[in-house]
C-alpha cells in the first residue's frame, strides 16, 4: 500500500489569492510558492505573509512601512520574497496587522516589523522597522527587603496577533503580553507602550487563542470548573484611588533564607449581590441601564463625578462642592502606612493608598454633548439621588463613630489587634465606590506608583498572582515607617476593601486541593482551628461596615470545605437569579442583583493613630505563617518549567488538547459593535461575552472592525461592523448572532477581513469544503457594495480541497490538490463528524434539555424508570462532549495542525469506545425495564409544547424517522443516532487506513478502531435485542407472576442488595433474561409431583420460583458441577451455591448443552465485568473469548451475604471461593459489628487473620495470629476491651504454651504482667507474675491459673521467699531472707506469716530455734531458744558480706532445666522433633526462612538487611571433621541466624531474651536472684547448644570441650605441639551471641551482689587517685626503674612532682578500662591479657630490653594500673567472669592474670589508709 503523505506532499499546501469577491481566475502559488508546501498564511492591509517548509518566511505586497521584513521601507513586491532574517530561526507562526508583521520561532522568541508609530513592533522606539526585529519579554525580578536583585527571565511565547496600533503575545503558559497603544491593550491606559507588558488582568485565566483586530482585542479563554475565576465587571475602571501593595511575602526569603513574618488569616467572608452590571462597571440603576442602552453610546461621565462627590462627602462630612473631580482630588490627602526595618521584622505587607489626579479620557466638547444630552428625568433623579446621599452619609457617620469606639474597646482587650475605624457613607455616591471595589476585588489589578512616583512590580489581588509572579516575593523597601492621617478615611476605607478581597482569594487558593500553596503552605491544625472559631466574631465585625452593612451579608462555609472558587461563584449566581425573582420580600436596601464579591472583613486595616513597632509586630502574630518559596516548588515552578520547553512540544499539546468549554473576552474600542457586548462602548480592560460562555467556541477572529467566533457545533457567530455585510446577518449587529446559511450546511472555519469575512463550510454533497463570501465587492458599483448573506464562491472549490482561510485587505485559501483517496476519506470523516456533533448537540439543547425540566422528571420522587431515563441522557451529554473534541480534532488533522495518530478518536480511543459502550448500555437499560413506555406521556406533552419535531426536521429527514411515528418512538430513534455512528465508523476507518501502508501506525490504530467499531455494534444490536425481549417478559408476567411473601433474601448484585416480594424487586435496569424454563424446559431433580417450578435466567442471577416464593442467586457465585447418568435420572448437572445446591436436568442431551453453555457464558460475562485495569480492547477480547474456555474458574472473587440460621446469619463475605466455599483472602462482617480479615478454607478461618469482636462501651476485641479450622492455633494477640494484651500461642482457640499477658495499665489497680506457660487457657507450668501494683515478682511453677509448686517471690523491699506455694500461697517448709541478712528456715502459711517450726539466724551469727507466729513485718510471736554465736563464727557488720545465703537457698525454688521448656520444645518442634535428623531440620528452615522473608517483606524495622539472603543456603553441616574454618562458618551462620526473627534459632533467641529481661528487670532486680540468673544462663547455653547440634552433628558433645585445628595439618596434633588451635566448648560458641543481649541486667544482678565490695573498694580507689603518679608509685612499693617518668623532671626543681599524674602506664590503663565494655568472660579476660601485654611493652620500651616479670615486680606495677584505670564496679566484673569463665582456663596464662587482678582488688578493698 503507498504512502498518501508522500504521494500527496507536492500537491498540498497551494494557495489561492483573491480581492473582494472574486469573478474571475484567482492568483495561484505565486512565484517560489509554487515549489514549496504552504503551511500557513497571514494577511494584512496589503501584504501576505507565507509560512512553508523547512521553516521558510515569505512576503509579498506593500512596503510602504517596511512590513514585508526585507530591510527597506516603500515600494511594492509583486512576486513573493524570501525574508532571509529568519534563516536558521524556526519560525512556527506568522501574524499580519495593517502595516507590521510579527512571527514566533521555535524557541519562544517573537520577531515583529513594519510600522511601529505607536510601539507596535516593541522595539522601544516609535520608529519603523524594516528588519524582523527580536521583542524582549522578560518578567522583570524584584528586590527583597534584603537588597537582593531578583533576575529578569525571558519568557516563551506561542502565538502573536497583530492589530493596527497593537500587538498581542501569547506565552506558553497562557498568559497574554501586550504593546503598542490605545485601550485595545488592555491595560487600562491610552498611554503608548512600547515595550511588551504582561495583561495581568487575565494572568489567572489560561489563554487558549488571541486575536487582534483594528482598534479592538479578542481572546478565548479555557473556561475549567477547577480552575479559579475571578467575578468580573463588565467595564474598565478609572483609577481615582490607587493603592500600592506589596504582596504578602513568605516567610521566609527565597534568596537569603531569612525569616520574614508569620501571618494570622480571618476565614468569614460577606457577599454582596448586584443583580446589574454597566457595561462600564459602574454601579447604575434599571433606568440609566435603559437609558444607556437606547442611546447606544458612552454613558456621560456624571456618574464618575458623582463618586468623586462622594470621596469629598466622605472627606469633608458635607455636600461635595461643585468643582471638577480634579480639584476634589487634589484636596485628598494621601495615606500611607509603613514599617520601620529592625532584624525581627521582615518582608512585611506595605500598603500605600494615594490619590492619584483624575484626568478625564473624554475631550471637554465630547463631555459638554454628553451632559447636554441627559434628559430631564435623569437630571430629577440625580437631583433626588445627592438629597438621598446626604442623608446616609450622617447616618454613616454614626455608624463610623459606633465602630470606632467597639473597635477601641476591642482593642484594649486585645493589644494585638489594631482598630479598624470605617467611614464609608451609605450614599448613592457610596454605589459607586462599592462598586469600585467590587470591580478591584473581582477582576481588577490596577497599576502601582510608589510615594515617590517611581513604579514598582505590579501586585496581583487574587490567588494565582502569588502562583505565577515571582515578583510578589520582593519588596522594594527594606526600611519603612508607620503613618496614618487621621482625616484620610477614603485611604483606609479603600485599603480595607483591596487588602480584604486580596487576602481572600489567598484563603482561596489555600483551601484548594492541587494548589501548591495547599501542599506546600498548609496552616498548623491550631491556627487552623484558630481559624473556624473566629468566624463568629468576625460576622459582627462585617455588619458594623457602613459600606457592606446594607447588603446582605452571607459567611462562606464553602471556603472551609475547599471548594473551588468556580463552583463557589456558580452557587452564588443561582442563589442572585433565585432571590432576584424574590426580591420584594428581600431586606430593606439589599439590592437585587447577582454581581458577587467576596471579602474578608478580619482583614481591615485601619487606625486613627501611628503603629509603634511592637504594636506592628503584634499584629503580625495574628496571621498565619505562610512559607511561598516559589522558586522551587508550587504553581511557579511548573511554570517556569512549562516555559523551558520548546514551542513545538507547546504548540503540540495545544493543538492537541481540546477545550469545549471556552469563554470568549474582548477589549479595546466598540464604537462599531466590534466588542460582542450589545453596545458600542470602550473596554479599557478585558470583558466577558456572556453569550457565548455555552456557546463552545473554538476558533476567534477579528477583523478590522468586527469579529467571528466559529463554533464546535458547525455554526459562526459574528458581531460588529456590518457596513458591507460583512457579518453574514443584518439584525442585532452589536452581539453575536448566528451567521446565515442553509441550515444543513456547517461551517468549520472563518476569517475575518477589513470589510469582508469568509467561511468555510463542508459540501452537502460531499467533495471538498465550499468557501463562502461575505462582505464588499469592490467589483460593483458603491451603491451595491453589501453581500447581506454568505455567497458560495465556486470559483475556489475548484481550486482543490480547502483547508485554511486567511482575510485582511486580501483574501487567501490554502487548499489541497487530491490525487488518491487519503484526502477524501479524511475530509469524510471529519464532515460526518462534525455533523454528528452538530444533531448531538442541537438534541441534547432542543429536546432532552426541554424533557429534564418538565414533570415528573423535575420533582423529588424517583421512580426507577425515571432514574433509567435521566441516567440515559447524562450518558448522551457525557457521549457528547466526546464526539466534540473528536469533532475538533479531526477538523485541525485536515487543517493540517495535527497528525491522524494525535486525532482524539486514535489517541484515546478506548475513552471513546467506552463512553459509547456506556451509552449503549443506558440505553439498553431504559429499553428493558420499560422506562420509553413510562415517559410516553411527558414525552408527548414535551413534543408539543416546544415543537421538537420541528427543531429536529433535518435530523428525522436523516434518519428516515416515519412522519406518524409515535413521540416516544420518535425520541427513542434519536437516542439511536449514536448507536448508528458505530457502523460509519467501522466504514470509514476502514476506509481510511486503507490510505495508509499497511502495518503503518495510522494504518493499525484505524483498523483496531474499524473492528473495535464492528464488535461494539454487534454486542450492542444483541444487548438491545435481550433488552427488548426483557421488557416484553416484564409486560407478560407482570399481572401472572404472583406476589411472594417468602423470607427475605439478599444478594448483591454490584452495589445494592435484592429483596425480593415480587416483579419489581426483580426488575432493574441492567438485567437481561436469557433463558427461561418454560420456553426450554428444565426440571429441578426430586421435586414433588405437584411441585411447580420456574428457572429464570438473567445476565447476573439466576432466580428460582417456586408457588408464592422465589430466590435469587448472583451467577457470580454459581458453580456447574457435572452429574453423571444413572437409571434414575439423566442429562442432569447440579448447581452449587454458598448456601444452597440445586440439581437440573433437561429432557435431551441438546437441551441440557444449551442450558450448560447459557450457564457458561453468563457466568464467565459476571466475571470479565468484574476484572478492572483493561483496556476497551482488551475487554472485547476478553469476551470474545469467553465461549472458548472449557470449565469456568473454580476460584472466583466474588460477594454473598448468608441467610440461613448459623453462626455466619446475616454475614457478608467478601473475597475468594473455590467452588462454593469460601477459600483465600476474604473478609467477613456479621451484623452485630464482627469482623474478620484474613485467610479462609473451606469455609472456615485458616491461616493468618484478624478477628474483631465489639464489646460494651463501644470497645473491640482483636484477635490477631494464625487461624486453623476456625480458632486461632499458634502464633496469636488477642487485645481485650479491658486493654490487656495476650500475646503467644494458641491451641483450639485456648491459649496455650508461651505466651505472655498484659493486665492494665501502669496505674491501674490490677496492674500485673505475666510470661510463662499456658494451657487450657489457664497458667499452667514455669511461669513469672510481676504484680507492679504490690512490688512483688513471683518465680515459679503455676496450675489452673494458681501459683503452685516450687517457687521464689521477691518484694520491692528486700525480701526473698523460697518455698513450696499452695492455691497462691506459701505453706510448709520454705525459706525467707530480709535485706539486712536475717534468715528464716521453717513453715510458713502464707507469703509473710511464720506460722509453726523454724530457725532464724541474725546477722551476727545469732539464732532462734523454736516455733513461730505472726507475719515477719507487723511482728512475730517466737516460743523457743536463743542461741549466741561462739566468737569463731560471730561477724560483725562490717566483716559481713554484700549478700550470704544459707545453706538450703535454692533447694525449693525450680531447677534452671525446668524453666520455660515451652520454648525449647518450640524450636525442636520446628526443626522437625529432638530426633529429627539434620537434613529434615535444614528443609524445615529453608522453608521457614522463605515464609518469613515474605512475611516480614513490609516490616523494615525488624528485616536486617543482607543477613537473610545468606540463610536460605544451607551451609555445610555434616563433613564429618570439625576444623577452625568449619566453626567458623557455623559461628558466622549463627550470628546471622540469631539476628533474624522469621529463623527458628532467631525465635529461640528472641524468646530467651525476652523471658529473662521480663524475669531479672524491675522488682527481679534482686541481688538475692543472681544465683538463679547465673543458672538460667548456662541453662540456656547448654539447651541451645542442644539444638544447634541438630543442625551442625559435627560440633562436639557439651560434655566436654574440644580440641580443634587448622584444615592445612595433615593430621591432628597435640595441645602443646600447636599453639594455634582453639578449644570450643558450648559456652565459647554461644557466650558472645547470647551474653550481649541479655547483659544489662544480668549485669545489674552481679553489681547489687557486690555493692558493699565495691563501695569499700571505690572509697580506697579515690583516695589512692588523689596522689600524683611518682607518690603513688612509691606508696605501692613499684620499683623506681618501672616509673617510666624521665630522670631530667625529677632533678628540676621547679617541677612539682605532685603535678606528674596519669603519665605512666597510660596505655595499659585504658586498655583495662574496656573491661566494662565487653559482655562476655573471654572477652573480659582478653582485655586482661592485652592489660598485661601494655605493661610489658612499655617496660621493655624503657629499659631497651626484654624483662623477664617476677611476681614481686609486677604486682605492685598492675596495681597501679588498675588504681589508675578507675572501674566503678570491678568487684562485680571479676565475679561475673569467675562465675561464666571456662573450667579450663582457670589453670593456664589467662587464670594467672585473672588471679592477679583478683589480689590486686582485694588488696585496695584492705589496704590500710592512715
Amino acid at each position: 500500500m503507498h504512502d498518501p503523505t508522500q504521494s500527496e506532499e507536492k500537491n498540498e499546501g497551494h494557495v489561492a489569492i483573491w480581492h473582494g469577491y472574486p469573478t474571475g481566475d484567482l492568483l495561484v502559488s505565486p512565484g517560489p510558492l509554487l515549489s514549496r508546501t504552504v503551511h500557513s498564511v497571514a494577511v494584512g492591509d496589503k501584504h501576505i505573509i507565507f509560512l512553508t517548509t523547512g521553516h521558510k518566511v515569505y512576503s509579498q505586497g506593500d512596503n510602504s512601512f517596511g512590513q514585508l521584513g526585507i530591510g527597506t521601507i516603500g515600494g511594492e513586491c509583486k512576486e513573493t520574497s524570501l525574508i532571509k532574517t529568519f534563516e536558521g530561526q524556526d519560525v512556527c507562526y506568522i501574524s499580519c496587522g495593517s502595516n507590521h508583521s510579527g512571527a514566533v520561532t521555535g524557541d519562544g522568541h517573537v520577531f515583529c516589523w513594519g510600522t511601529s508609530k505607536s510601539g507596535q513592533c516593541g522595539s522601544g522606539q516609535a520608529t519603523a522597522v524594516p528588519l524582523p526585529t527580536k521583542v524582549e519579554i522578560k518578567e522583570p525580578g524584584g528586590i527583597c527587603v534584603h537588597g537582593i536583585q531578583g533576575q529578569n527571565r525571558e519568557v516563551c511565547m506561542l502565538q502573536v496577533a497583530c492589530g493596527d496600533t497593537h500587538t498581542l503575545a501569547l506565552s506558553n503558559s497562557g498568559e497574554i503580553w501586550v504593546w503598542g497603544a490605545g485601550c485595545q491593550l488592555g491595560l487600562n491606559t491610552e498611554k503608548e507602550c512600547l515595550v511588551p507588558q504582561r495583561l495581568d488582568f487575565l494572568h489567572d485565566r489560561f489563554v487558549i487563542q488571541v486575536s487582534a483586530g483594528a482598534e479592538h482585542s479578542v481572546a478565548l479563554i479555557k473556561k475549567s470548573s477547577d480552575k479559579k475565576t475571578k467575578i468580573v465587571s463588565n467595564a474598565p475602571e478609572t483609577p481615582l484611588v490607587k493603592p500600592v501593595v506589596h504582596p504578602i511575602t513568605p516567610s521566609t526569603c527565597p534568596m537569603c533564607e531569612k525569616e520574614i513574618y508569620s501571618m494570622k488569616e480571618e476565614g468569614d467572608t460577606c457577599i454582596i449581590s448586584d443583580d446589574h452590571k454597566c457595561p462600564l462597571g459602574l454601579a447604575l440603576d434599571s433606568e440609566k441601564a435603559d437609558r444607556v442602552s437606547e442611546s447606544g453610546s458612552e454613558p456621560p461621565k456624571r456618574l464618575e463625578n458623582e463618586f468623586m462627590d462622594s470621596v469629598w462627602v466622605l472627606r469633608n462630612g458635607d455636600k461635595a462642592p461643585s468643582t471638577s473631580p480634579s480639584t476634589a482630588i487634589a484636596t485628598a490627602v494621601s495615606y500611607t502606612e509603613t514599617v520601620p526595618s529592625n532584624k525581627e521584622a521582615t518582608c512585611d505587607t506595605k500598603v500605600v493608598w494615594e490619590v492619584q489626579n483624575y484626568e478625564e479620557n473624554a475631550s471637554p466638547k465630547a463631555q459638554e454633548k454628553q451632559n447636554t444630552t441627559t434628559t430631564q428625568d435623569s437630571a430629577a433623579d440625580n437631583h433626588q439621588e445627592e438629597d438621598q446621599g446626604s442623608t446616609k452619609v450622617k447616618s454613616a457617620s454614626e455608624k463610623t463613630e459606633a465602630f470606632t469606639q467597639s473597635v477601641a474597646l476591642e482593642q484594649e482587650k486585645n493589644s494585638s489587634s489594631p482598630t479598624i475605624p470605617d467611614t464609608t457613607a451609605e450614599s448613592e455616591s457610596g454605589k459607586q465606590d462599592v462598586e469600585m471595589v467590587r470591580r478591584r476585588s473581582g477582576a481588577f489589578i490596577d497599576e502601582q506608583f510608589s510615594p515617590s512616583g517611581s513604579s514598582i512590580p505590579k501586585q496581583s489581588l487574587f490567588p494565582h498572582a502569588m502562583d505565577k509572579e515571582t515578583d510578589d516575593v520582593f519588596c522594594e523597601t527594606p526600611e519603612r515607617e508607620v503613618h496614618r492621617s487621621r482625616s484620610s478615611f477614603l485611604g483606609d476605607v479603600n485599603g480595607a476593601r483591596q487588602y480584604l478581597s486580596r487576602t481572600l482569594s489567598l484563603e482561596q487558593s489555600l483551601s484548594d486541593a492541587d494548589s501548591p500553596l495547599k501542599k506546600d503552605v498548609e496552616p498548623s491544625p491550631e491556627k487552623g482551628n484558630a481559624l473556624k472559631s473566629q468566624r463568629k466574631s468576625v460576622s459582627t465585625t462585617i455588619a458594623n461596615f457602613a459600606f457592606v452593612s446594607h447588603f446582605n451579608i452571607e459567611l462562606e462555609d464553602s471556603f472551609e470545605a475547599g471548594g473551588s472558587t468556580d463552583s463557589l461563584q456558580n452557587s452564588l449566581e443561582d442563589q442572585s437569579n433565585r432571590s432576584s425573582s424574590r426580591s420584594s420580600t428581600s431586606n430593606e436596601g439589599s439590592p437585587s442583583s447577582g454581581a458577587k464579591l467576596v471579602r474578608r472583613a478580619s482583614d481591615f486595616i485601619g487606625t486613627s493613630q501611628s503603629w509603634t513597632a511592637a504594636e506592628y509586630k503584634n499584629q503580625r502574630g495574628m496571621r498565619h505563617s505562610l512559607s511561598l518559596d516559589f522558586k522551587k516548588s508550587g504553581e511557579e515552578f511548573t511554570r517556569w518549567k512549562k516555559l523551558s520547553q520548546p514551542v513545538w512540544e507547546a504548540r503540540k499539546r495545544q493543538n492537541t488538547e481540546v477545550y469545549l468549554e471556552t469563554e470568549v473576552w474582548t477589549w479595546g474600542r466598540g464604537k462599531k459593535g466590534q466588542l460582542g457586548h450589545g453596545d458600542m462602548l470602550n473596554r479599557n480592560q478585558p470583558c466577558c461575552i456572556k453569550s457565548l460562555s455555552t456557546k463552545k467556541v473554538m476558533k476567534v477572529s477579528a477583523g478590522s472592525y468586527h469579529t467571528l467566533a466559529v463554533l464546535s457545533t458547525g455554526q459562526v457567530l459574528s458581531w460588529g461592523s456590518n457596513s458591507h455585510g460583512q457579518l453574514g446577518r443584518t439584525e442585532n449587529e452589536y452581539s453575536p448572532g448566528k451567521v446565515k446559511v442553509l441550515s444543513k450546511v456547517h461551517l468549520w472555519d472563518g476569517a475575518s477581513g477589513r470589510e469582508h469575512s469568509l467561511f468555510l463550510a463542508d459540501c452537502l454533497g460531499g467533495g471538498p469544503p465550499e468557501v463562502y463570501y461575505s462582505g464588499r465587492r469592490p467589483d460593483v458599483q458603491e451603491s451595491s457594495t453589501m453581500v447581506a448573506q454568505p455567497i458560495k464562491l465556486n470559483v475556489v472549490r475548484k481550486c482543490g480541497w480547502v483547508r485554511h482561510l486567511a482575510a485582511g485587505g486580501l483574501s487567501v485559501a490554502v487548499f489541497n490538490r487530491n490525487t488518491s483517496n487519503h484526502l477524501a476519506a479524511l475530509h469524510e470523516l471529519a464532515s460526518t463528524e462534525r455533523t454528528f456533533f452538530h444533531h448531538m448537540a442541537l438534541i441534547a439543547s432542543g429536546v432532552l434539555k426541554h424533557i429534564l425540566m418538565s414533570e415528573p422528571f423535575a420533582s423529588e420522587e424517583i421512580h426507577s424508570s425515571e432514574l433509567s431515563m435521566k441516567v440515559l441522557f447524562d450518558a448522551f451529554t457525557g457521549l457528547s462532549s466526546v464526539i466534540g473534541m473528536n469533532s475538533v480534532g479531526l477538523t485541525r488533522a485536515v487543517q493540517g495542525s495535527l497528525s491522524v495518530n494525535e486525532v482524539f478518536m486514535l489517541r484515546q480511543q478506548d475513552q471513546l469506545l467506552s463512553t459509547l459502550q456506556h451509552y449503549s448500555k443506558s440505553f439498553g437499560d431504559a429499553v428493558a425495564i420499560g422506562a420509553f413506555d413510562w415517559s410516553s406521556k411527558v414525552v408527548s406533552t414535551v413534543f408539543k409544547e416546544k415543537n421538537i419535531r420541528d427543531v429536529v426536521t433535518d435530523i428525522l429527514e436523516e434518519i428516515n424517522c416515519e412522519k406518524n411515528l409515535s413521540d416516544v418512538k420518535t425520541l427513542m430513534k434519536l437516542l439511536q443516532l449514536p448507536l448508528r455512528r458505530l457502523k460509519e465508523y467501522e466504514r470509514l476507518a476502514q476506509n481510511l487506513a486503507l490510505c495508509y501502508p499497511d502495518h503503518s501506525m495510522e494504518s493499525d490504530h484505524l483498523f483496531q478502531l474499524s473492528s473495535s467499531c464492528g464488535q461494539l455494534k454487534q454486542a450492542a444490536i444483541a444487548d438491545h435485542n435481550l433488552a427488548d425481549n426483557t421488557r416484553k417478559f416484564w409486560d407478560l408476567i407482570s399481572s401472572k407472576m404472583p406476589k411472594f411473601n417468602m423470607r427475605q433474601l439478599q444478594v448483591d448484585f454490584g452495589s445494592s442488595y435484592l429483596r425480593g416480594h415480587n416483579v419489581d424487586a426483580l426488575k432493574q435496569p441492567g438485567r437481561r433474561l436469557l433463558r427461561e424454563s418454560r420456553a426450554h424446559p428444565l426440571h429441578v431433580a426430586n421435586a414433588s409431583r405437584f411441585s411447580l417450578n420456574w428457572l429464570l435466567l438473567f445476565n447476573d442471577a439466576l432466580v428460582f420460583a417456586q408457588y408464592s416464593s422465589h430466590q435469587a442467586f448472583p451467577l457470580a457465585t454459581i458453580w456447574l458441577e457435572a452429574v453423571c447418568d444413572s437409571d434414575t435420572i439423566k442429562n442432569a448437572f447440579t448447581l452449587i451455591m454458598p448456601e444452597e445446591s440445586l440439581t437440573v436436568y433437561a429432557p435431551s442431551a441438546q437441551e441440557k448443552t444449551e442450558w450448560q453453555q447459557a450457564f457458561h457464558q453468563a457466568i464467565e460475562a459476571v466475571l470479565s465485568d468484574r476484572k478492572s485495569g483493561s483496556t476497551f480492547s482488551q475487554t472485547l477480547q476478553r469476551k470474545s473469548t469467553v465461549s472458548a474456555r472449557s470449565t469456568l474458574p473454580l476460584s472466583r472473587y466474588a460477594t454473598h451475604v448468608f441467610y440461613k440460621p448459623g453462626h455466619l446469619k446475616d454475614a457478608k463475605y467478601i473475597g475468594m471461593w473455590h467452588a462454593g466455599k469460601m477459600h483465600g483472602q476474604g473478609e467477613i462482617t456479621w451484623s452485630n459489628g464482627q469482623k474478620y480479615v484474613g485467610k479462609l478454607k473451606n469455609g472456615v478461618q485458616h491461616g493468618h487473620g484478624v478477628l474483631s469482636i465489639p464489646k460494651d462501651d463501644k470497645r473491640r476485641e482483636l484477635q490477631d495470629g494464625n487461624w486453623k479450622e476456625g480458632k486461632l492455633n499458634g502464633l496469636g494477640s488477642i487485645k481485650y476491651a479491658s486493654e490487656d494484651v495476650y500475646e503467644g500461642y494458641f491451641k483450639d482457640g485456648q491459649r496455650h504454651g508461651h505466651g505472655v499477658l498484659k493486665t492494665g495499665k501502669l496505674t491501674a489497680s490490677t496492674a500485673s504482667v505475666y510470661i510463662g506457660e499456658w494451657a487450657a487457657d489457664k497458667r499452667c507450668g514455669y511461669g513469672v507474675f510481676d504484680d507492679i501494683v504490690k512490688g512483688e515478682k513471683y518465680m515459679g511453677m503455676w496450675h489452673d491459673d494458681l501459683c503452685s509448686g516450687s517457687g521464689v517471690l521477691v518484694t520491692l523491699d528486700g525480701l526473698y521467699y523460697e518455698g513450696n506455694w499452695i492455691q497462691n500461697r506459701l505453706s510448709g517448709v520454705g525459706l525467707m531472707i530480709t535485706e539486712d541478712n536475717i534468715w528464716y528456715e521453717g513453715e510458713f502459711y502464707g507469703s509473710s506469716l511464720l506460722y509453726g517450726k523454724g530457725t532464724m539466724t541474725l546477722p551476727n551469727s545469732d539464732k532462734f530455734v523454736g516455733s513461730f507466729n505472726g507475719a515477719f513485718t507487723d511482728g512475730v510471736k517466737i516460743s523457743g531458744n536463743f542461741y549466741k554465736a561462739i566468737n569463731l563464727e560471730r561477724r560483725s557488720v562490717q566483716q559481713q558480706p554484700s549478700v550470704s545465703n544459707p545453706e538450703s537457698f535454692g533447694k525449693h525454688s525450680v531447677p534452671a532445666d525446668q524453666k520455660w521448656k515451652q520454648i525449647f520444645s518450640l524450636c525442636e518442634s520446628l526443626l522437625g522433633g529432638p530426633t529429627a535428623p539434620a537434613t529434615k531440620a535444614w528443609e524445615a528452615v529453608a522453608v521457614m526462612v522463605s515464609a518469613g522473608k515474605r512475611t516480614v517483606k513490609k516490616d523494615k524495622a525488624r528485616y536486617r538487611s543482607g543477613s537473610s539472603d545468606d540463610l536460605e543456603k544451607i551451609p555445610p553441616y555434616n563433613r564429618g571433621t570439625m576444623t577452625i574454618d568449619y566453626y567458623k562458618q557455623i559461628q558466622e551462620y549463627l550470628r546471622k541466624a540469631f539476628e533474624v526473627c522469621f529463623h527458628p534459632l532467631g525465635k529461640l533467641m528472641e524468646g530467651l531474651v525476652d523471658v529473662f529481661r521480663a524475669t531479672y528487670v524491675g522488682v527481679g532486680a534482686h541481688s538475692r536472684l543472681l544465683h538463679h540468673a547465673r543458672d538460667e544462663v548456662n541453662s540456656f547455653v547448654k539447651r541451645t547448644y542442644n539444638i544447634i547440634r541438630m543442625l551442625f552433628p559435627d560440633l562436639p558433645s557439651s560434655s566436654r570441650p574440644m580440641y580443634i585445628h587448622h584444615t592445612d595439618c595433615p593430621s591432628p596434633v597435640s595441645e602443646e605441639e600447636d599453639d594455634k588451635g582453639e578449644v570450643i566448648t558450648p559456652s565459647s560458641l554461644l557466650h558472645p551471641l547470647l551474653l550481649p543481649k541479655i547483659y544489662p541486667p544480668l549485669f545489674t544482678l552481679y553489681a547489687l551482689h557486690n555493692e558493699k565490695e565495691d563501695e569499700k573498694y571505690w572509697d580506697r580507689l579515690q583516695r589512692f587517685n588523689k596522689q600524683g603518679d611518682v607518690a603513688l608509685l612509691a606508696y605501692l612499693g613499684v620499683d623506681q626503674k618501672f616509673w617510666l617518668i624521665d630522670e631530667s623532671l625529677l632533678l628540676e626543681k621547679r617541677q612539682k612532682l605532685q603535678s606528674i599524674k596519669d603519665k605512666c602506664y597510660s596505655e595499659a590503663v585504658e586498655t583495662l578500662q574496656q573491661i566494662s565494655t565487653s559482655f562476655g568472660p573471654a572477652d573480659k579476660l582478653d582485655v586482661i591479657k592485652k592489660t598485661f601485654d601494655e605493661v610489658n611493652k612499655a617496660v621493655q620500651n624503657n629499659l631497651g630490653c626484654e624483662y623477664m616479670w617476677c611476681m614481686d615486680d609486677l604486682f605492685p606495677v598492675f596495681m597501679y594500673v588498675v588504681v589508675r584505670a578507675r572501674i566503678r564496679h570491678l568487684g562485680a566484673e571479676i565475679h561475673f567472669v569467675d562465675d561464666l569463665m571456662e573450667g579450663h582456663l582457670e589453670h593456664g596464662e589467662l587464670g594467672l592474670m585473672f588471679t592477679t587482678l583478683r589480689a590486686c582488688y582485694f588488696q585496695i578493698q584492705h589496704e590500710k589508709m592512715n
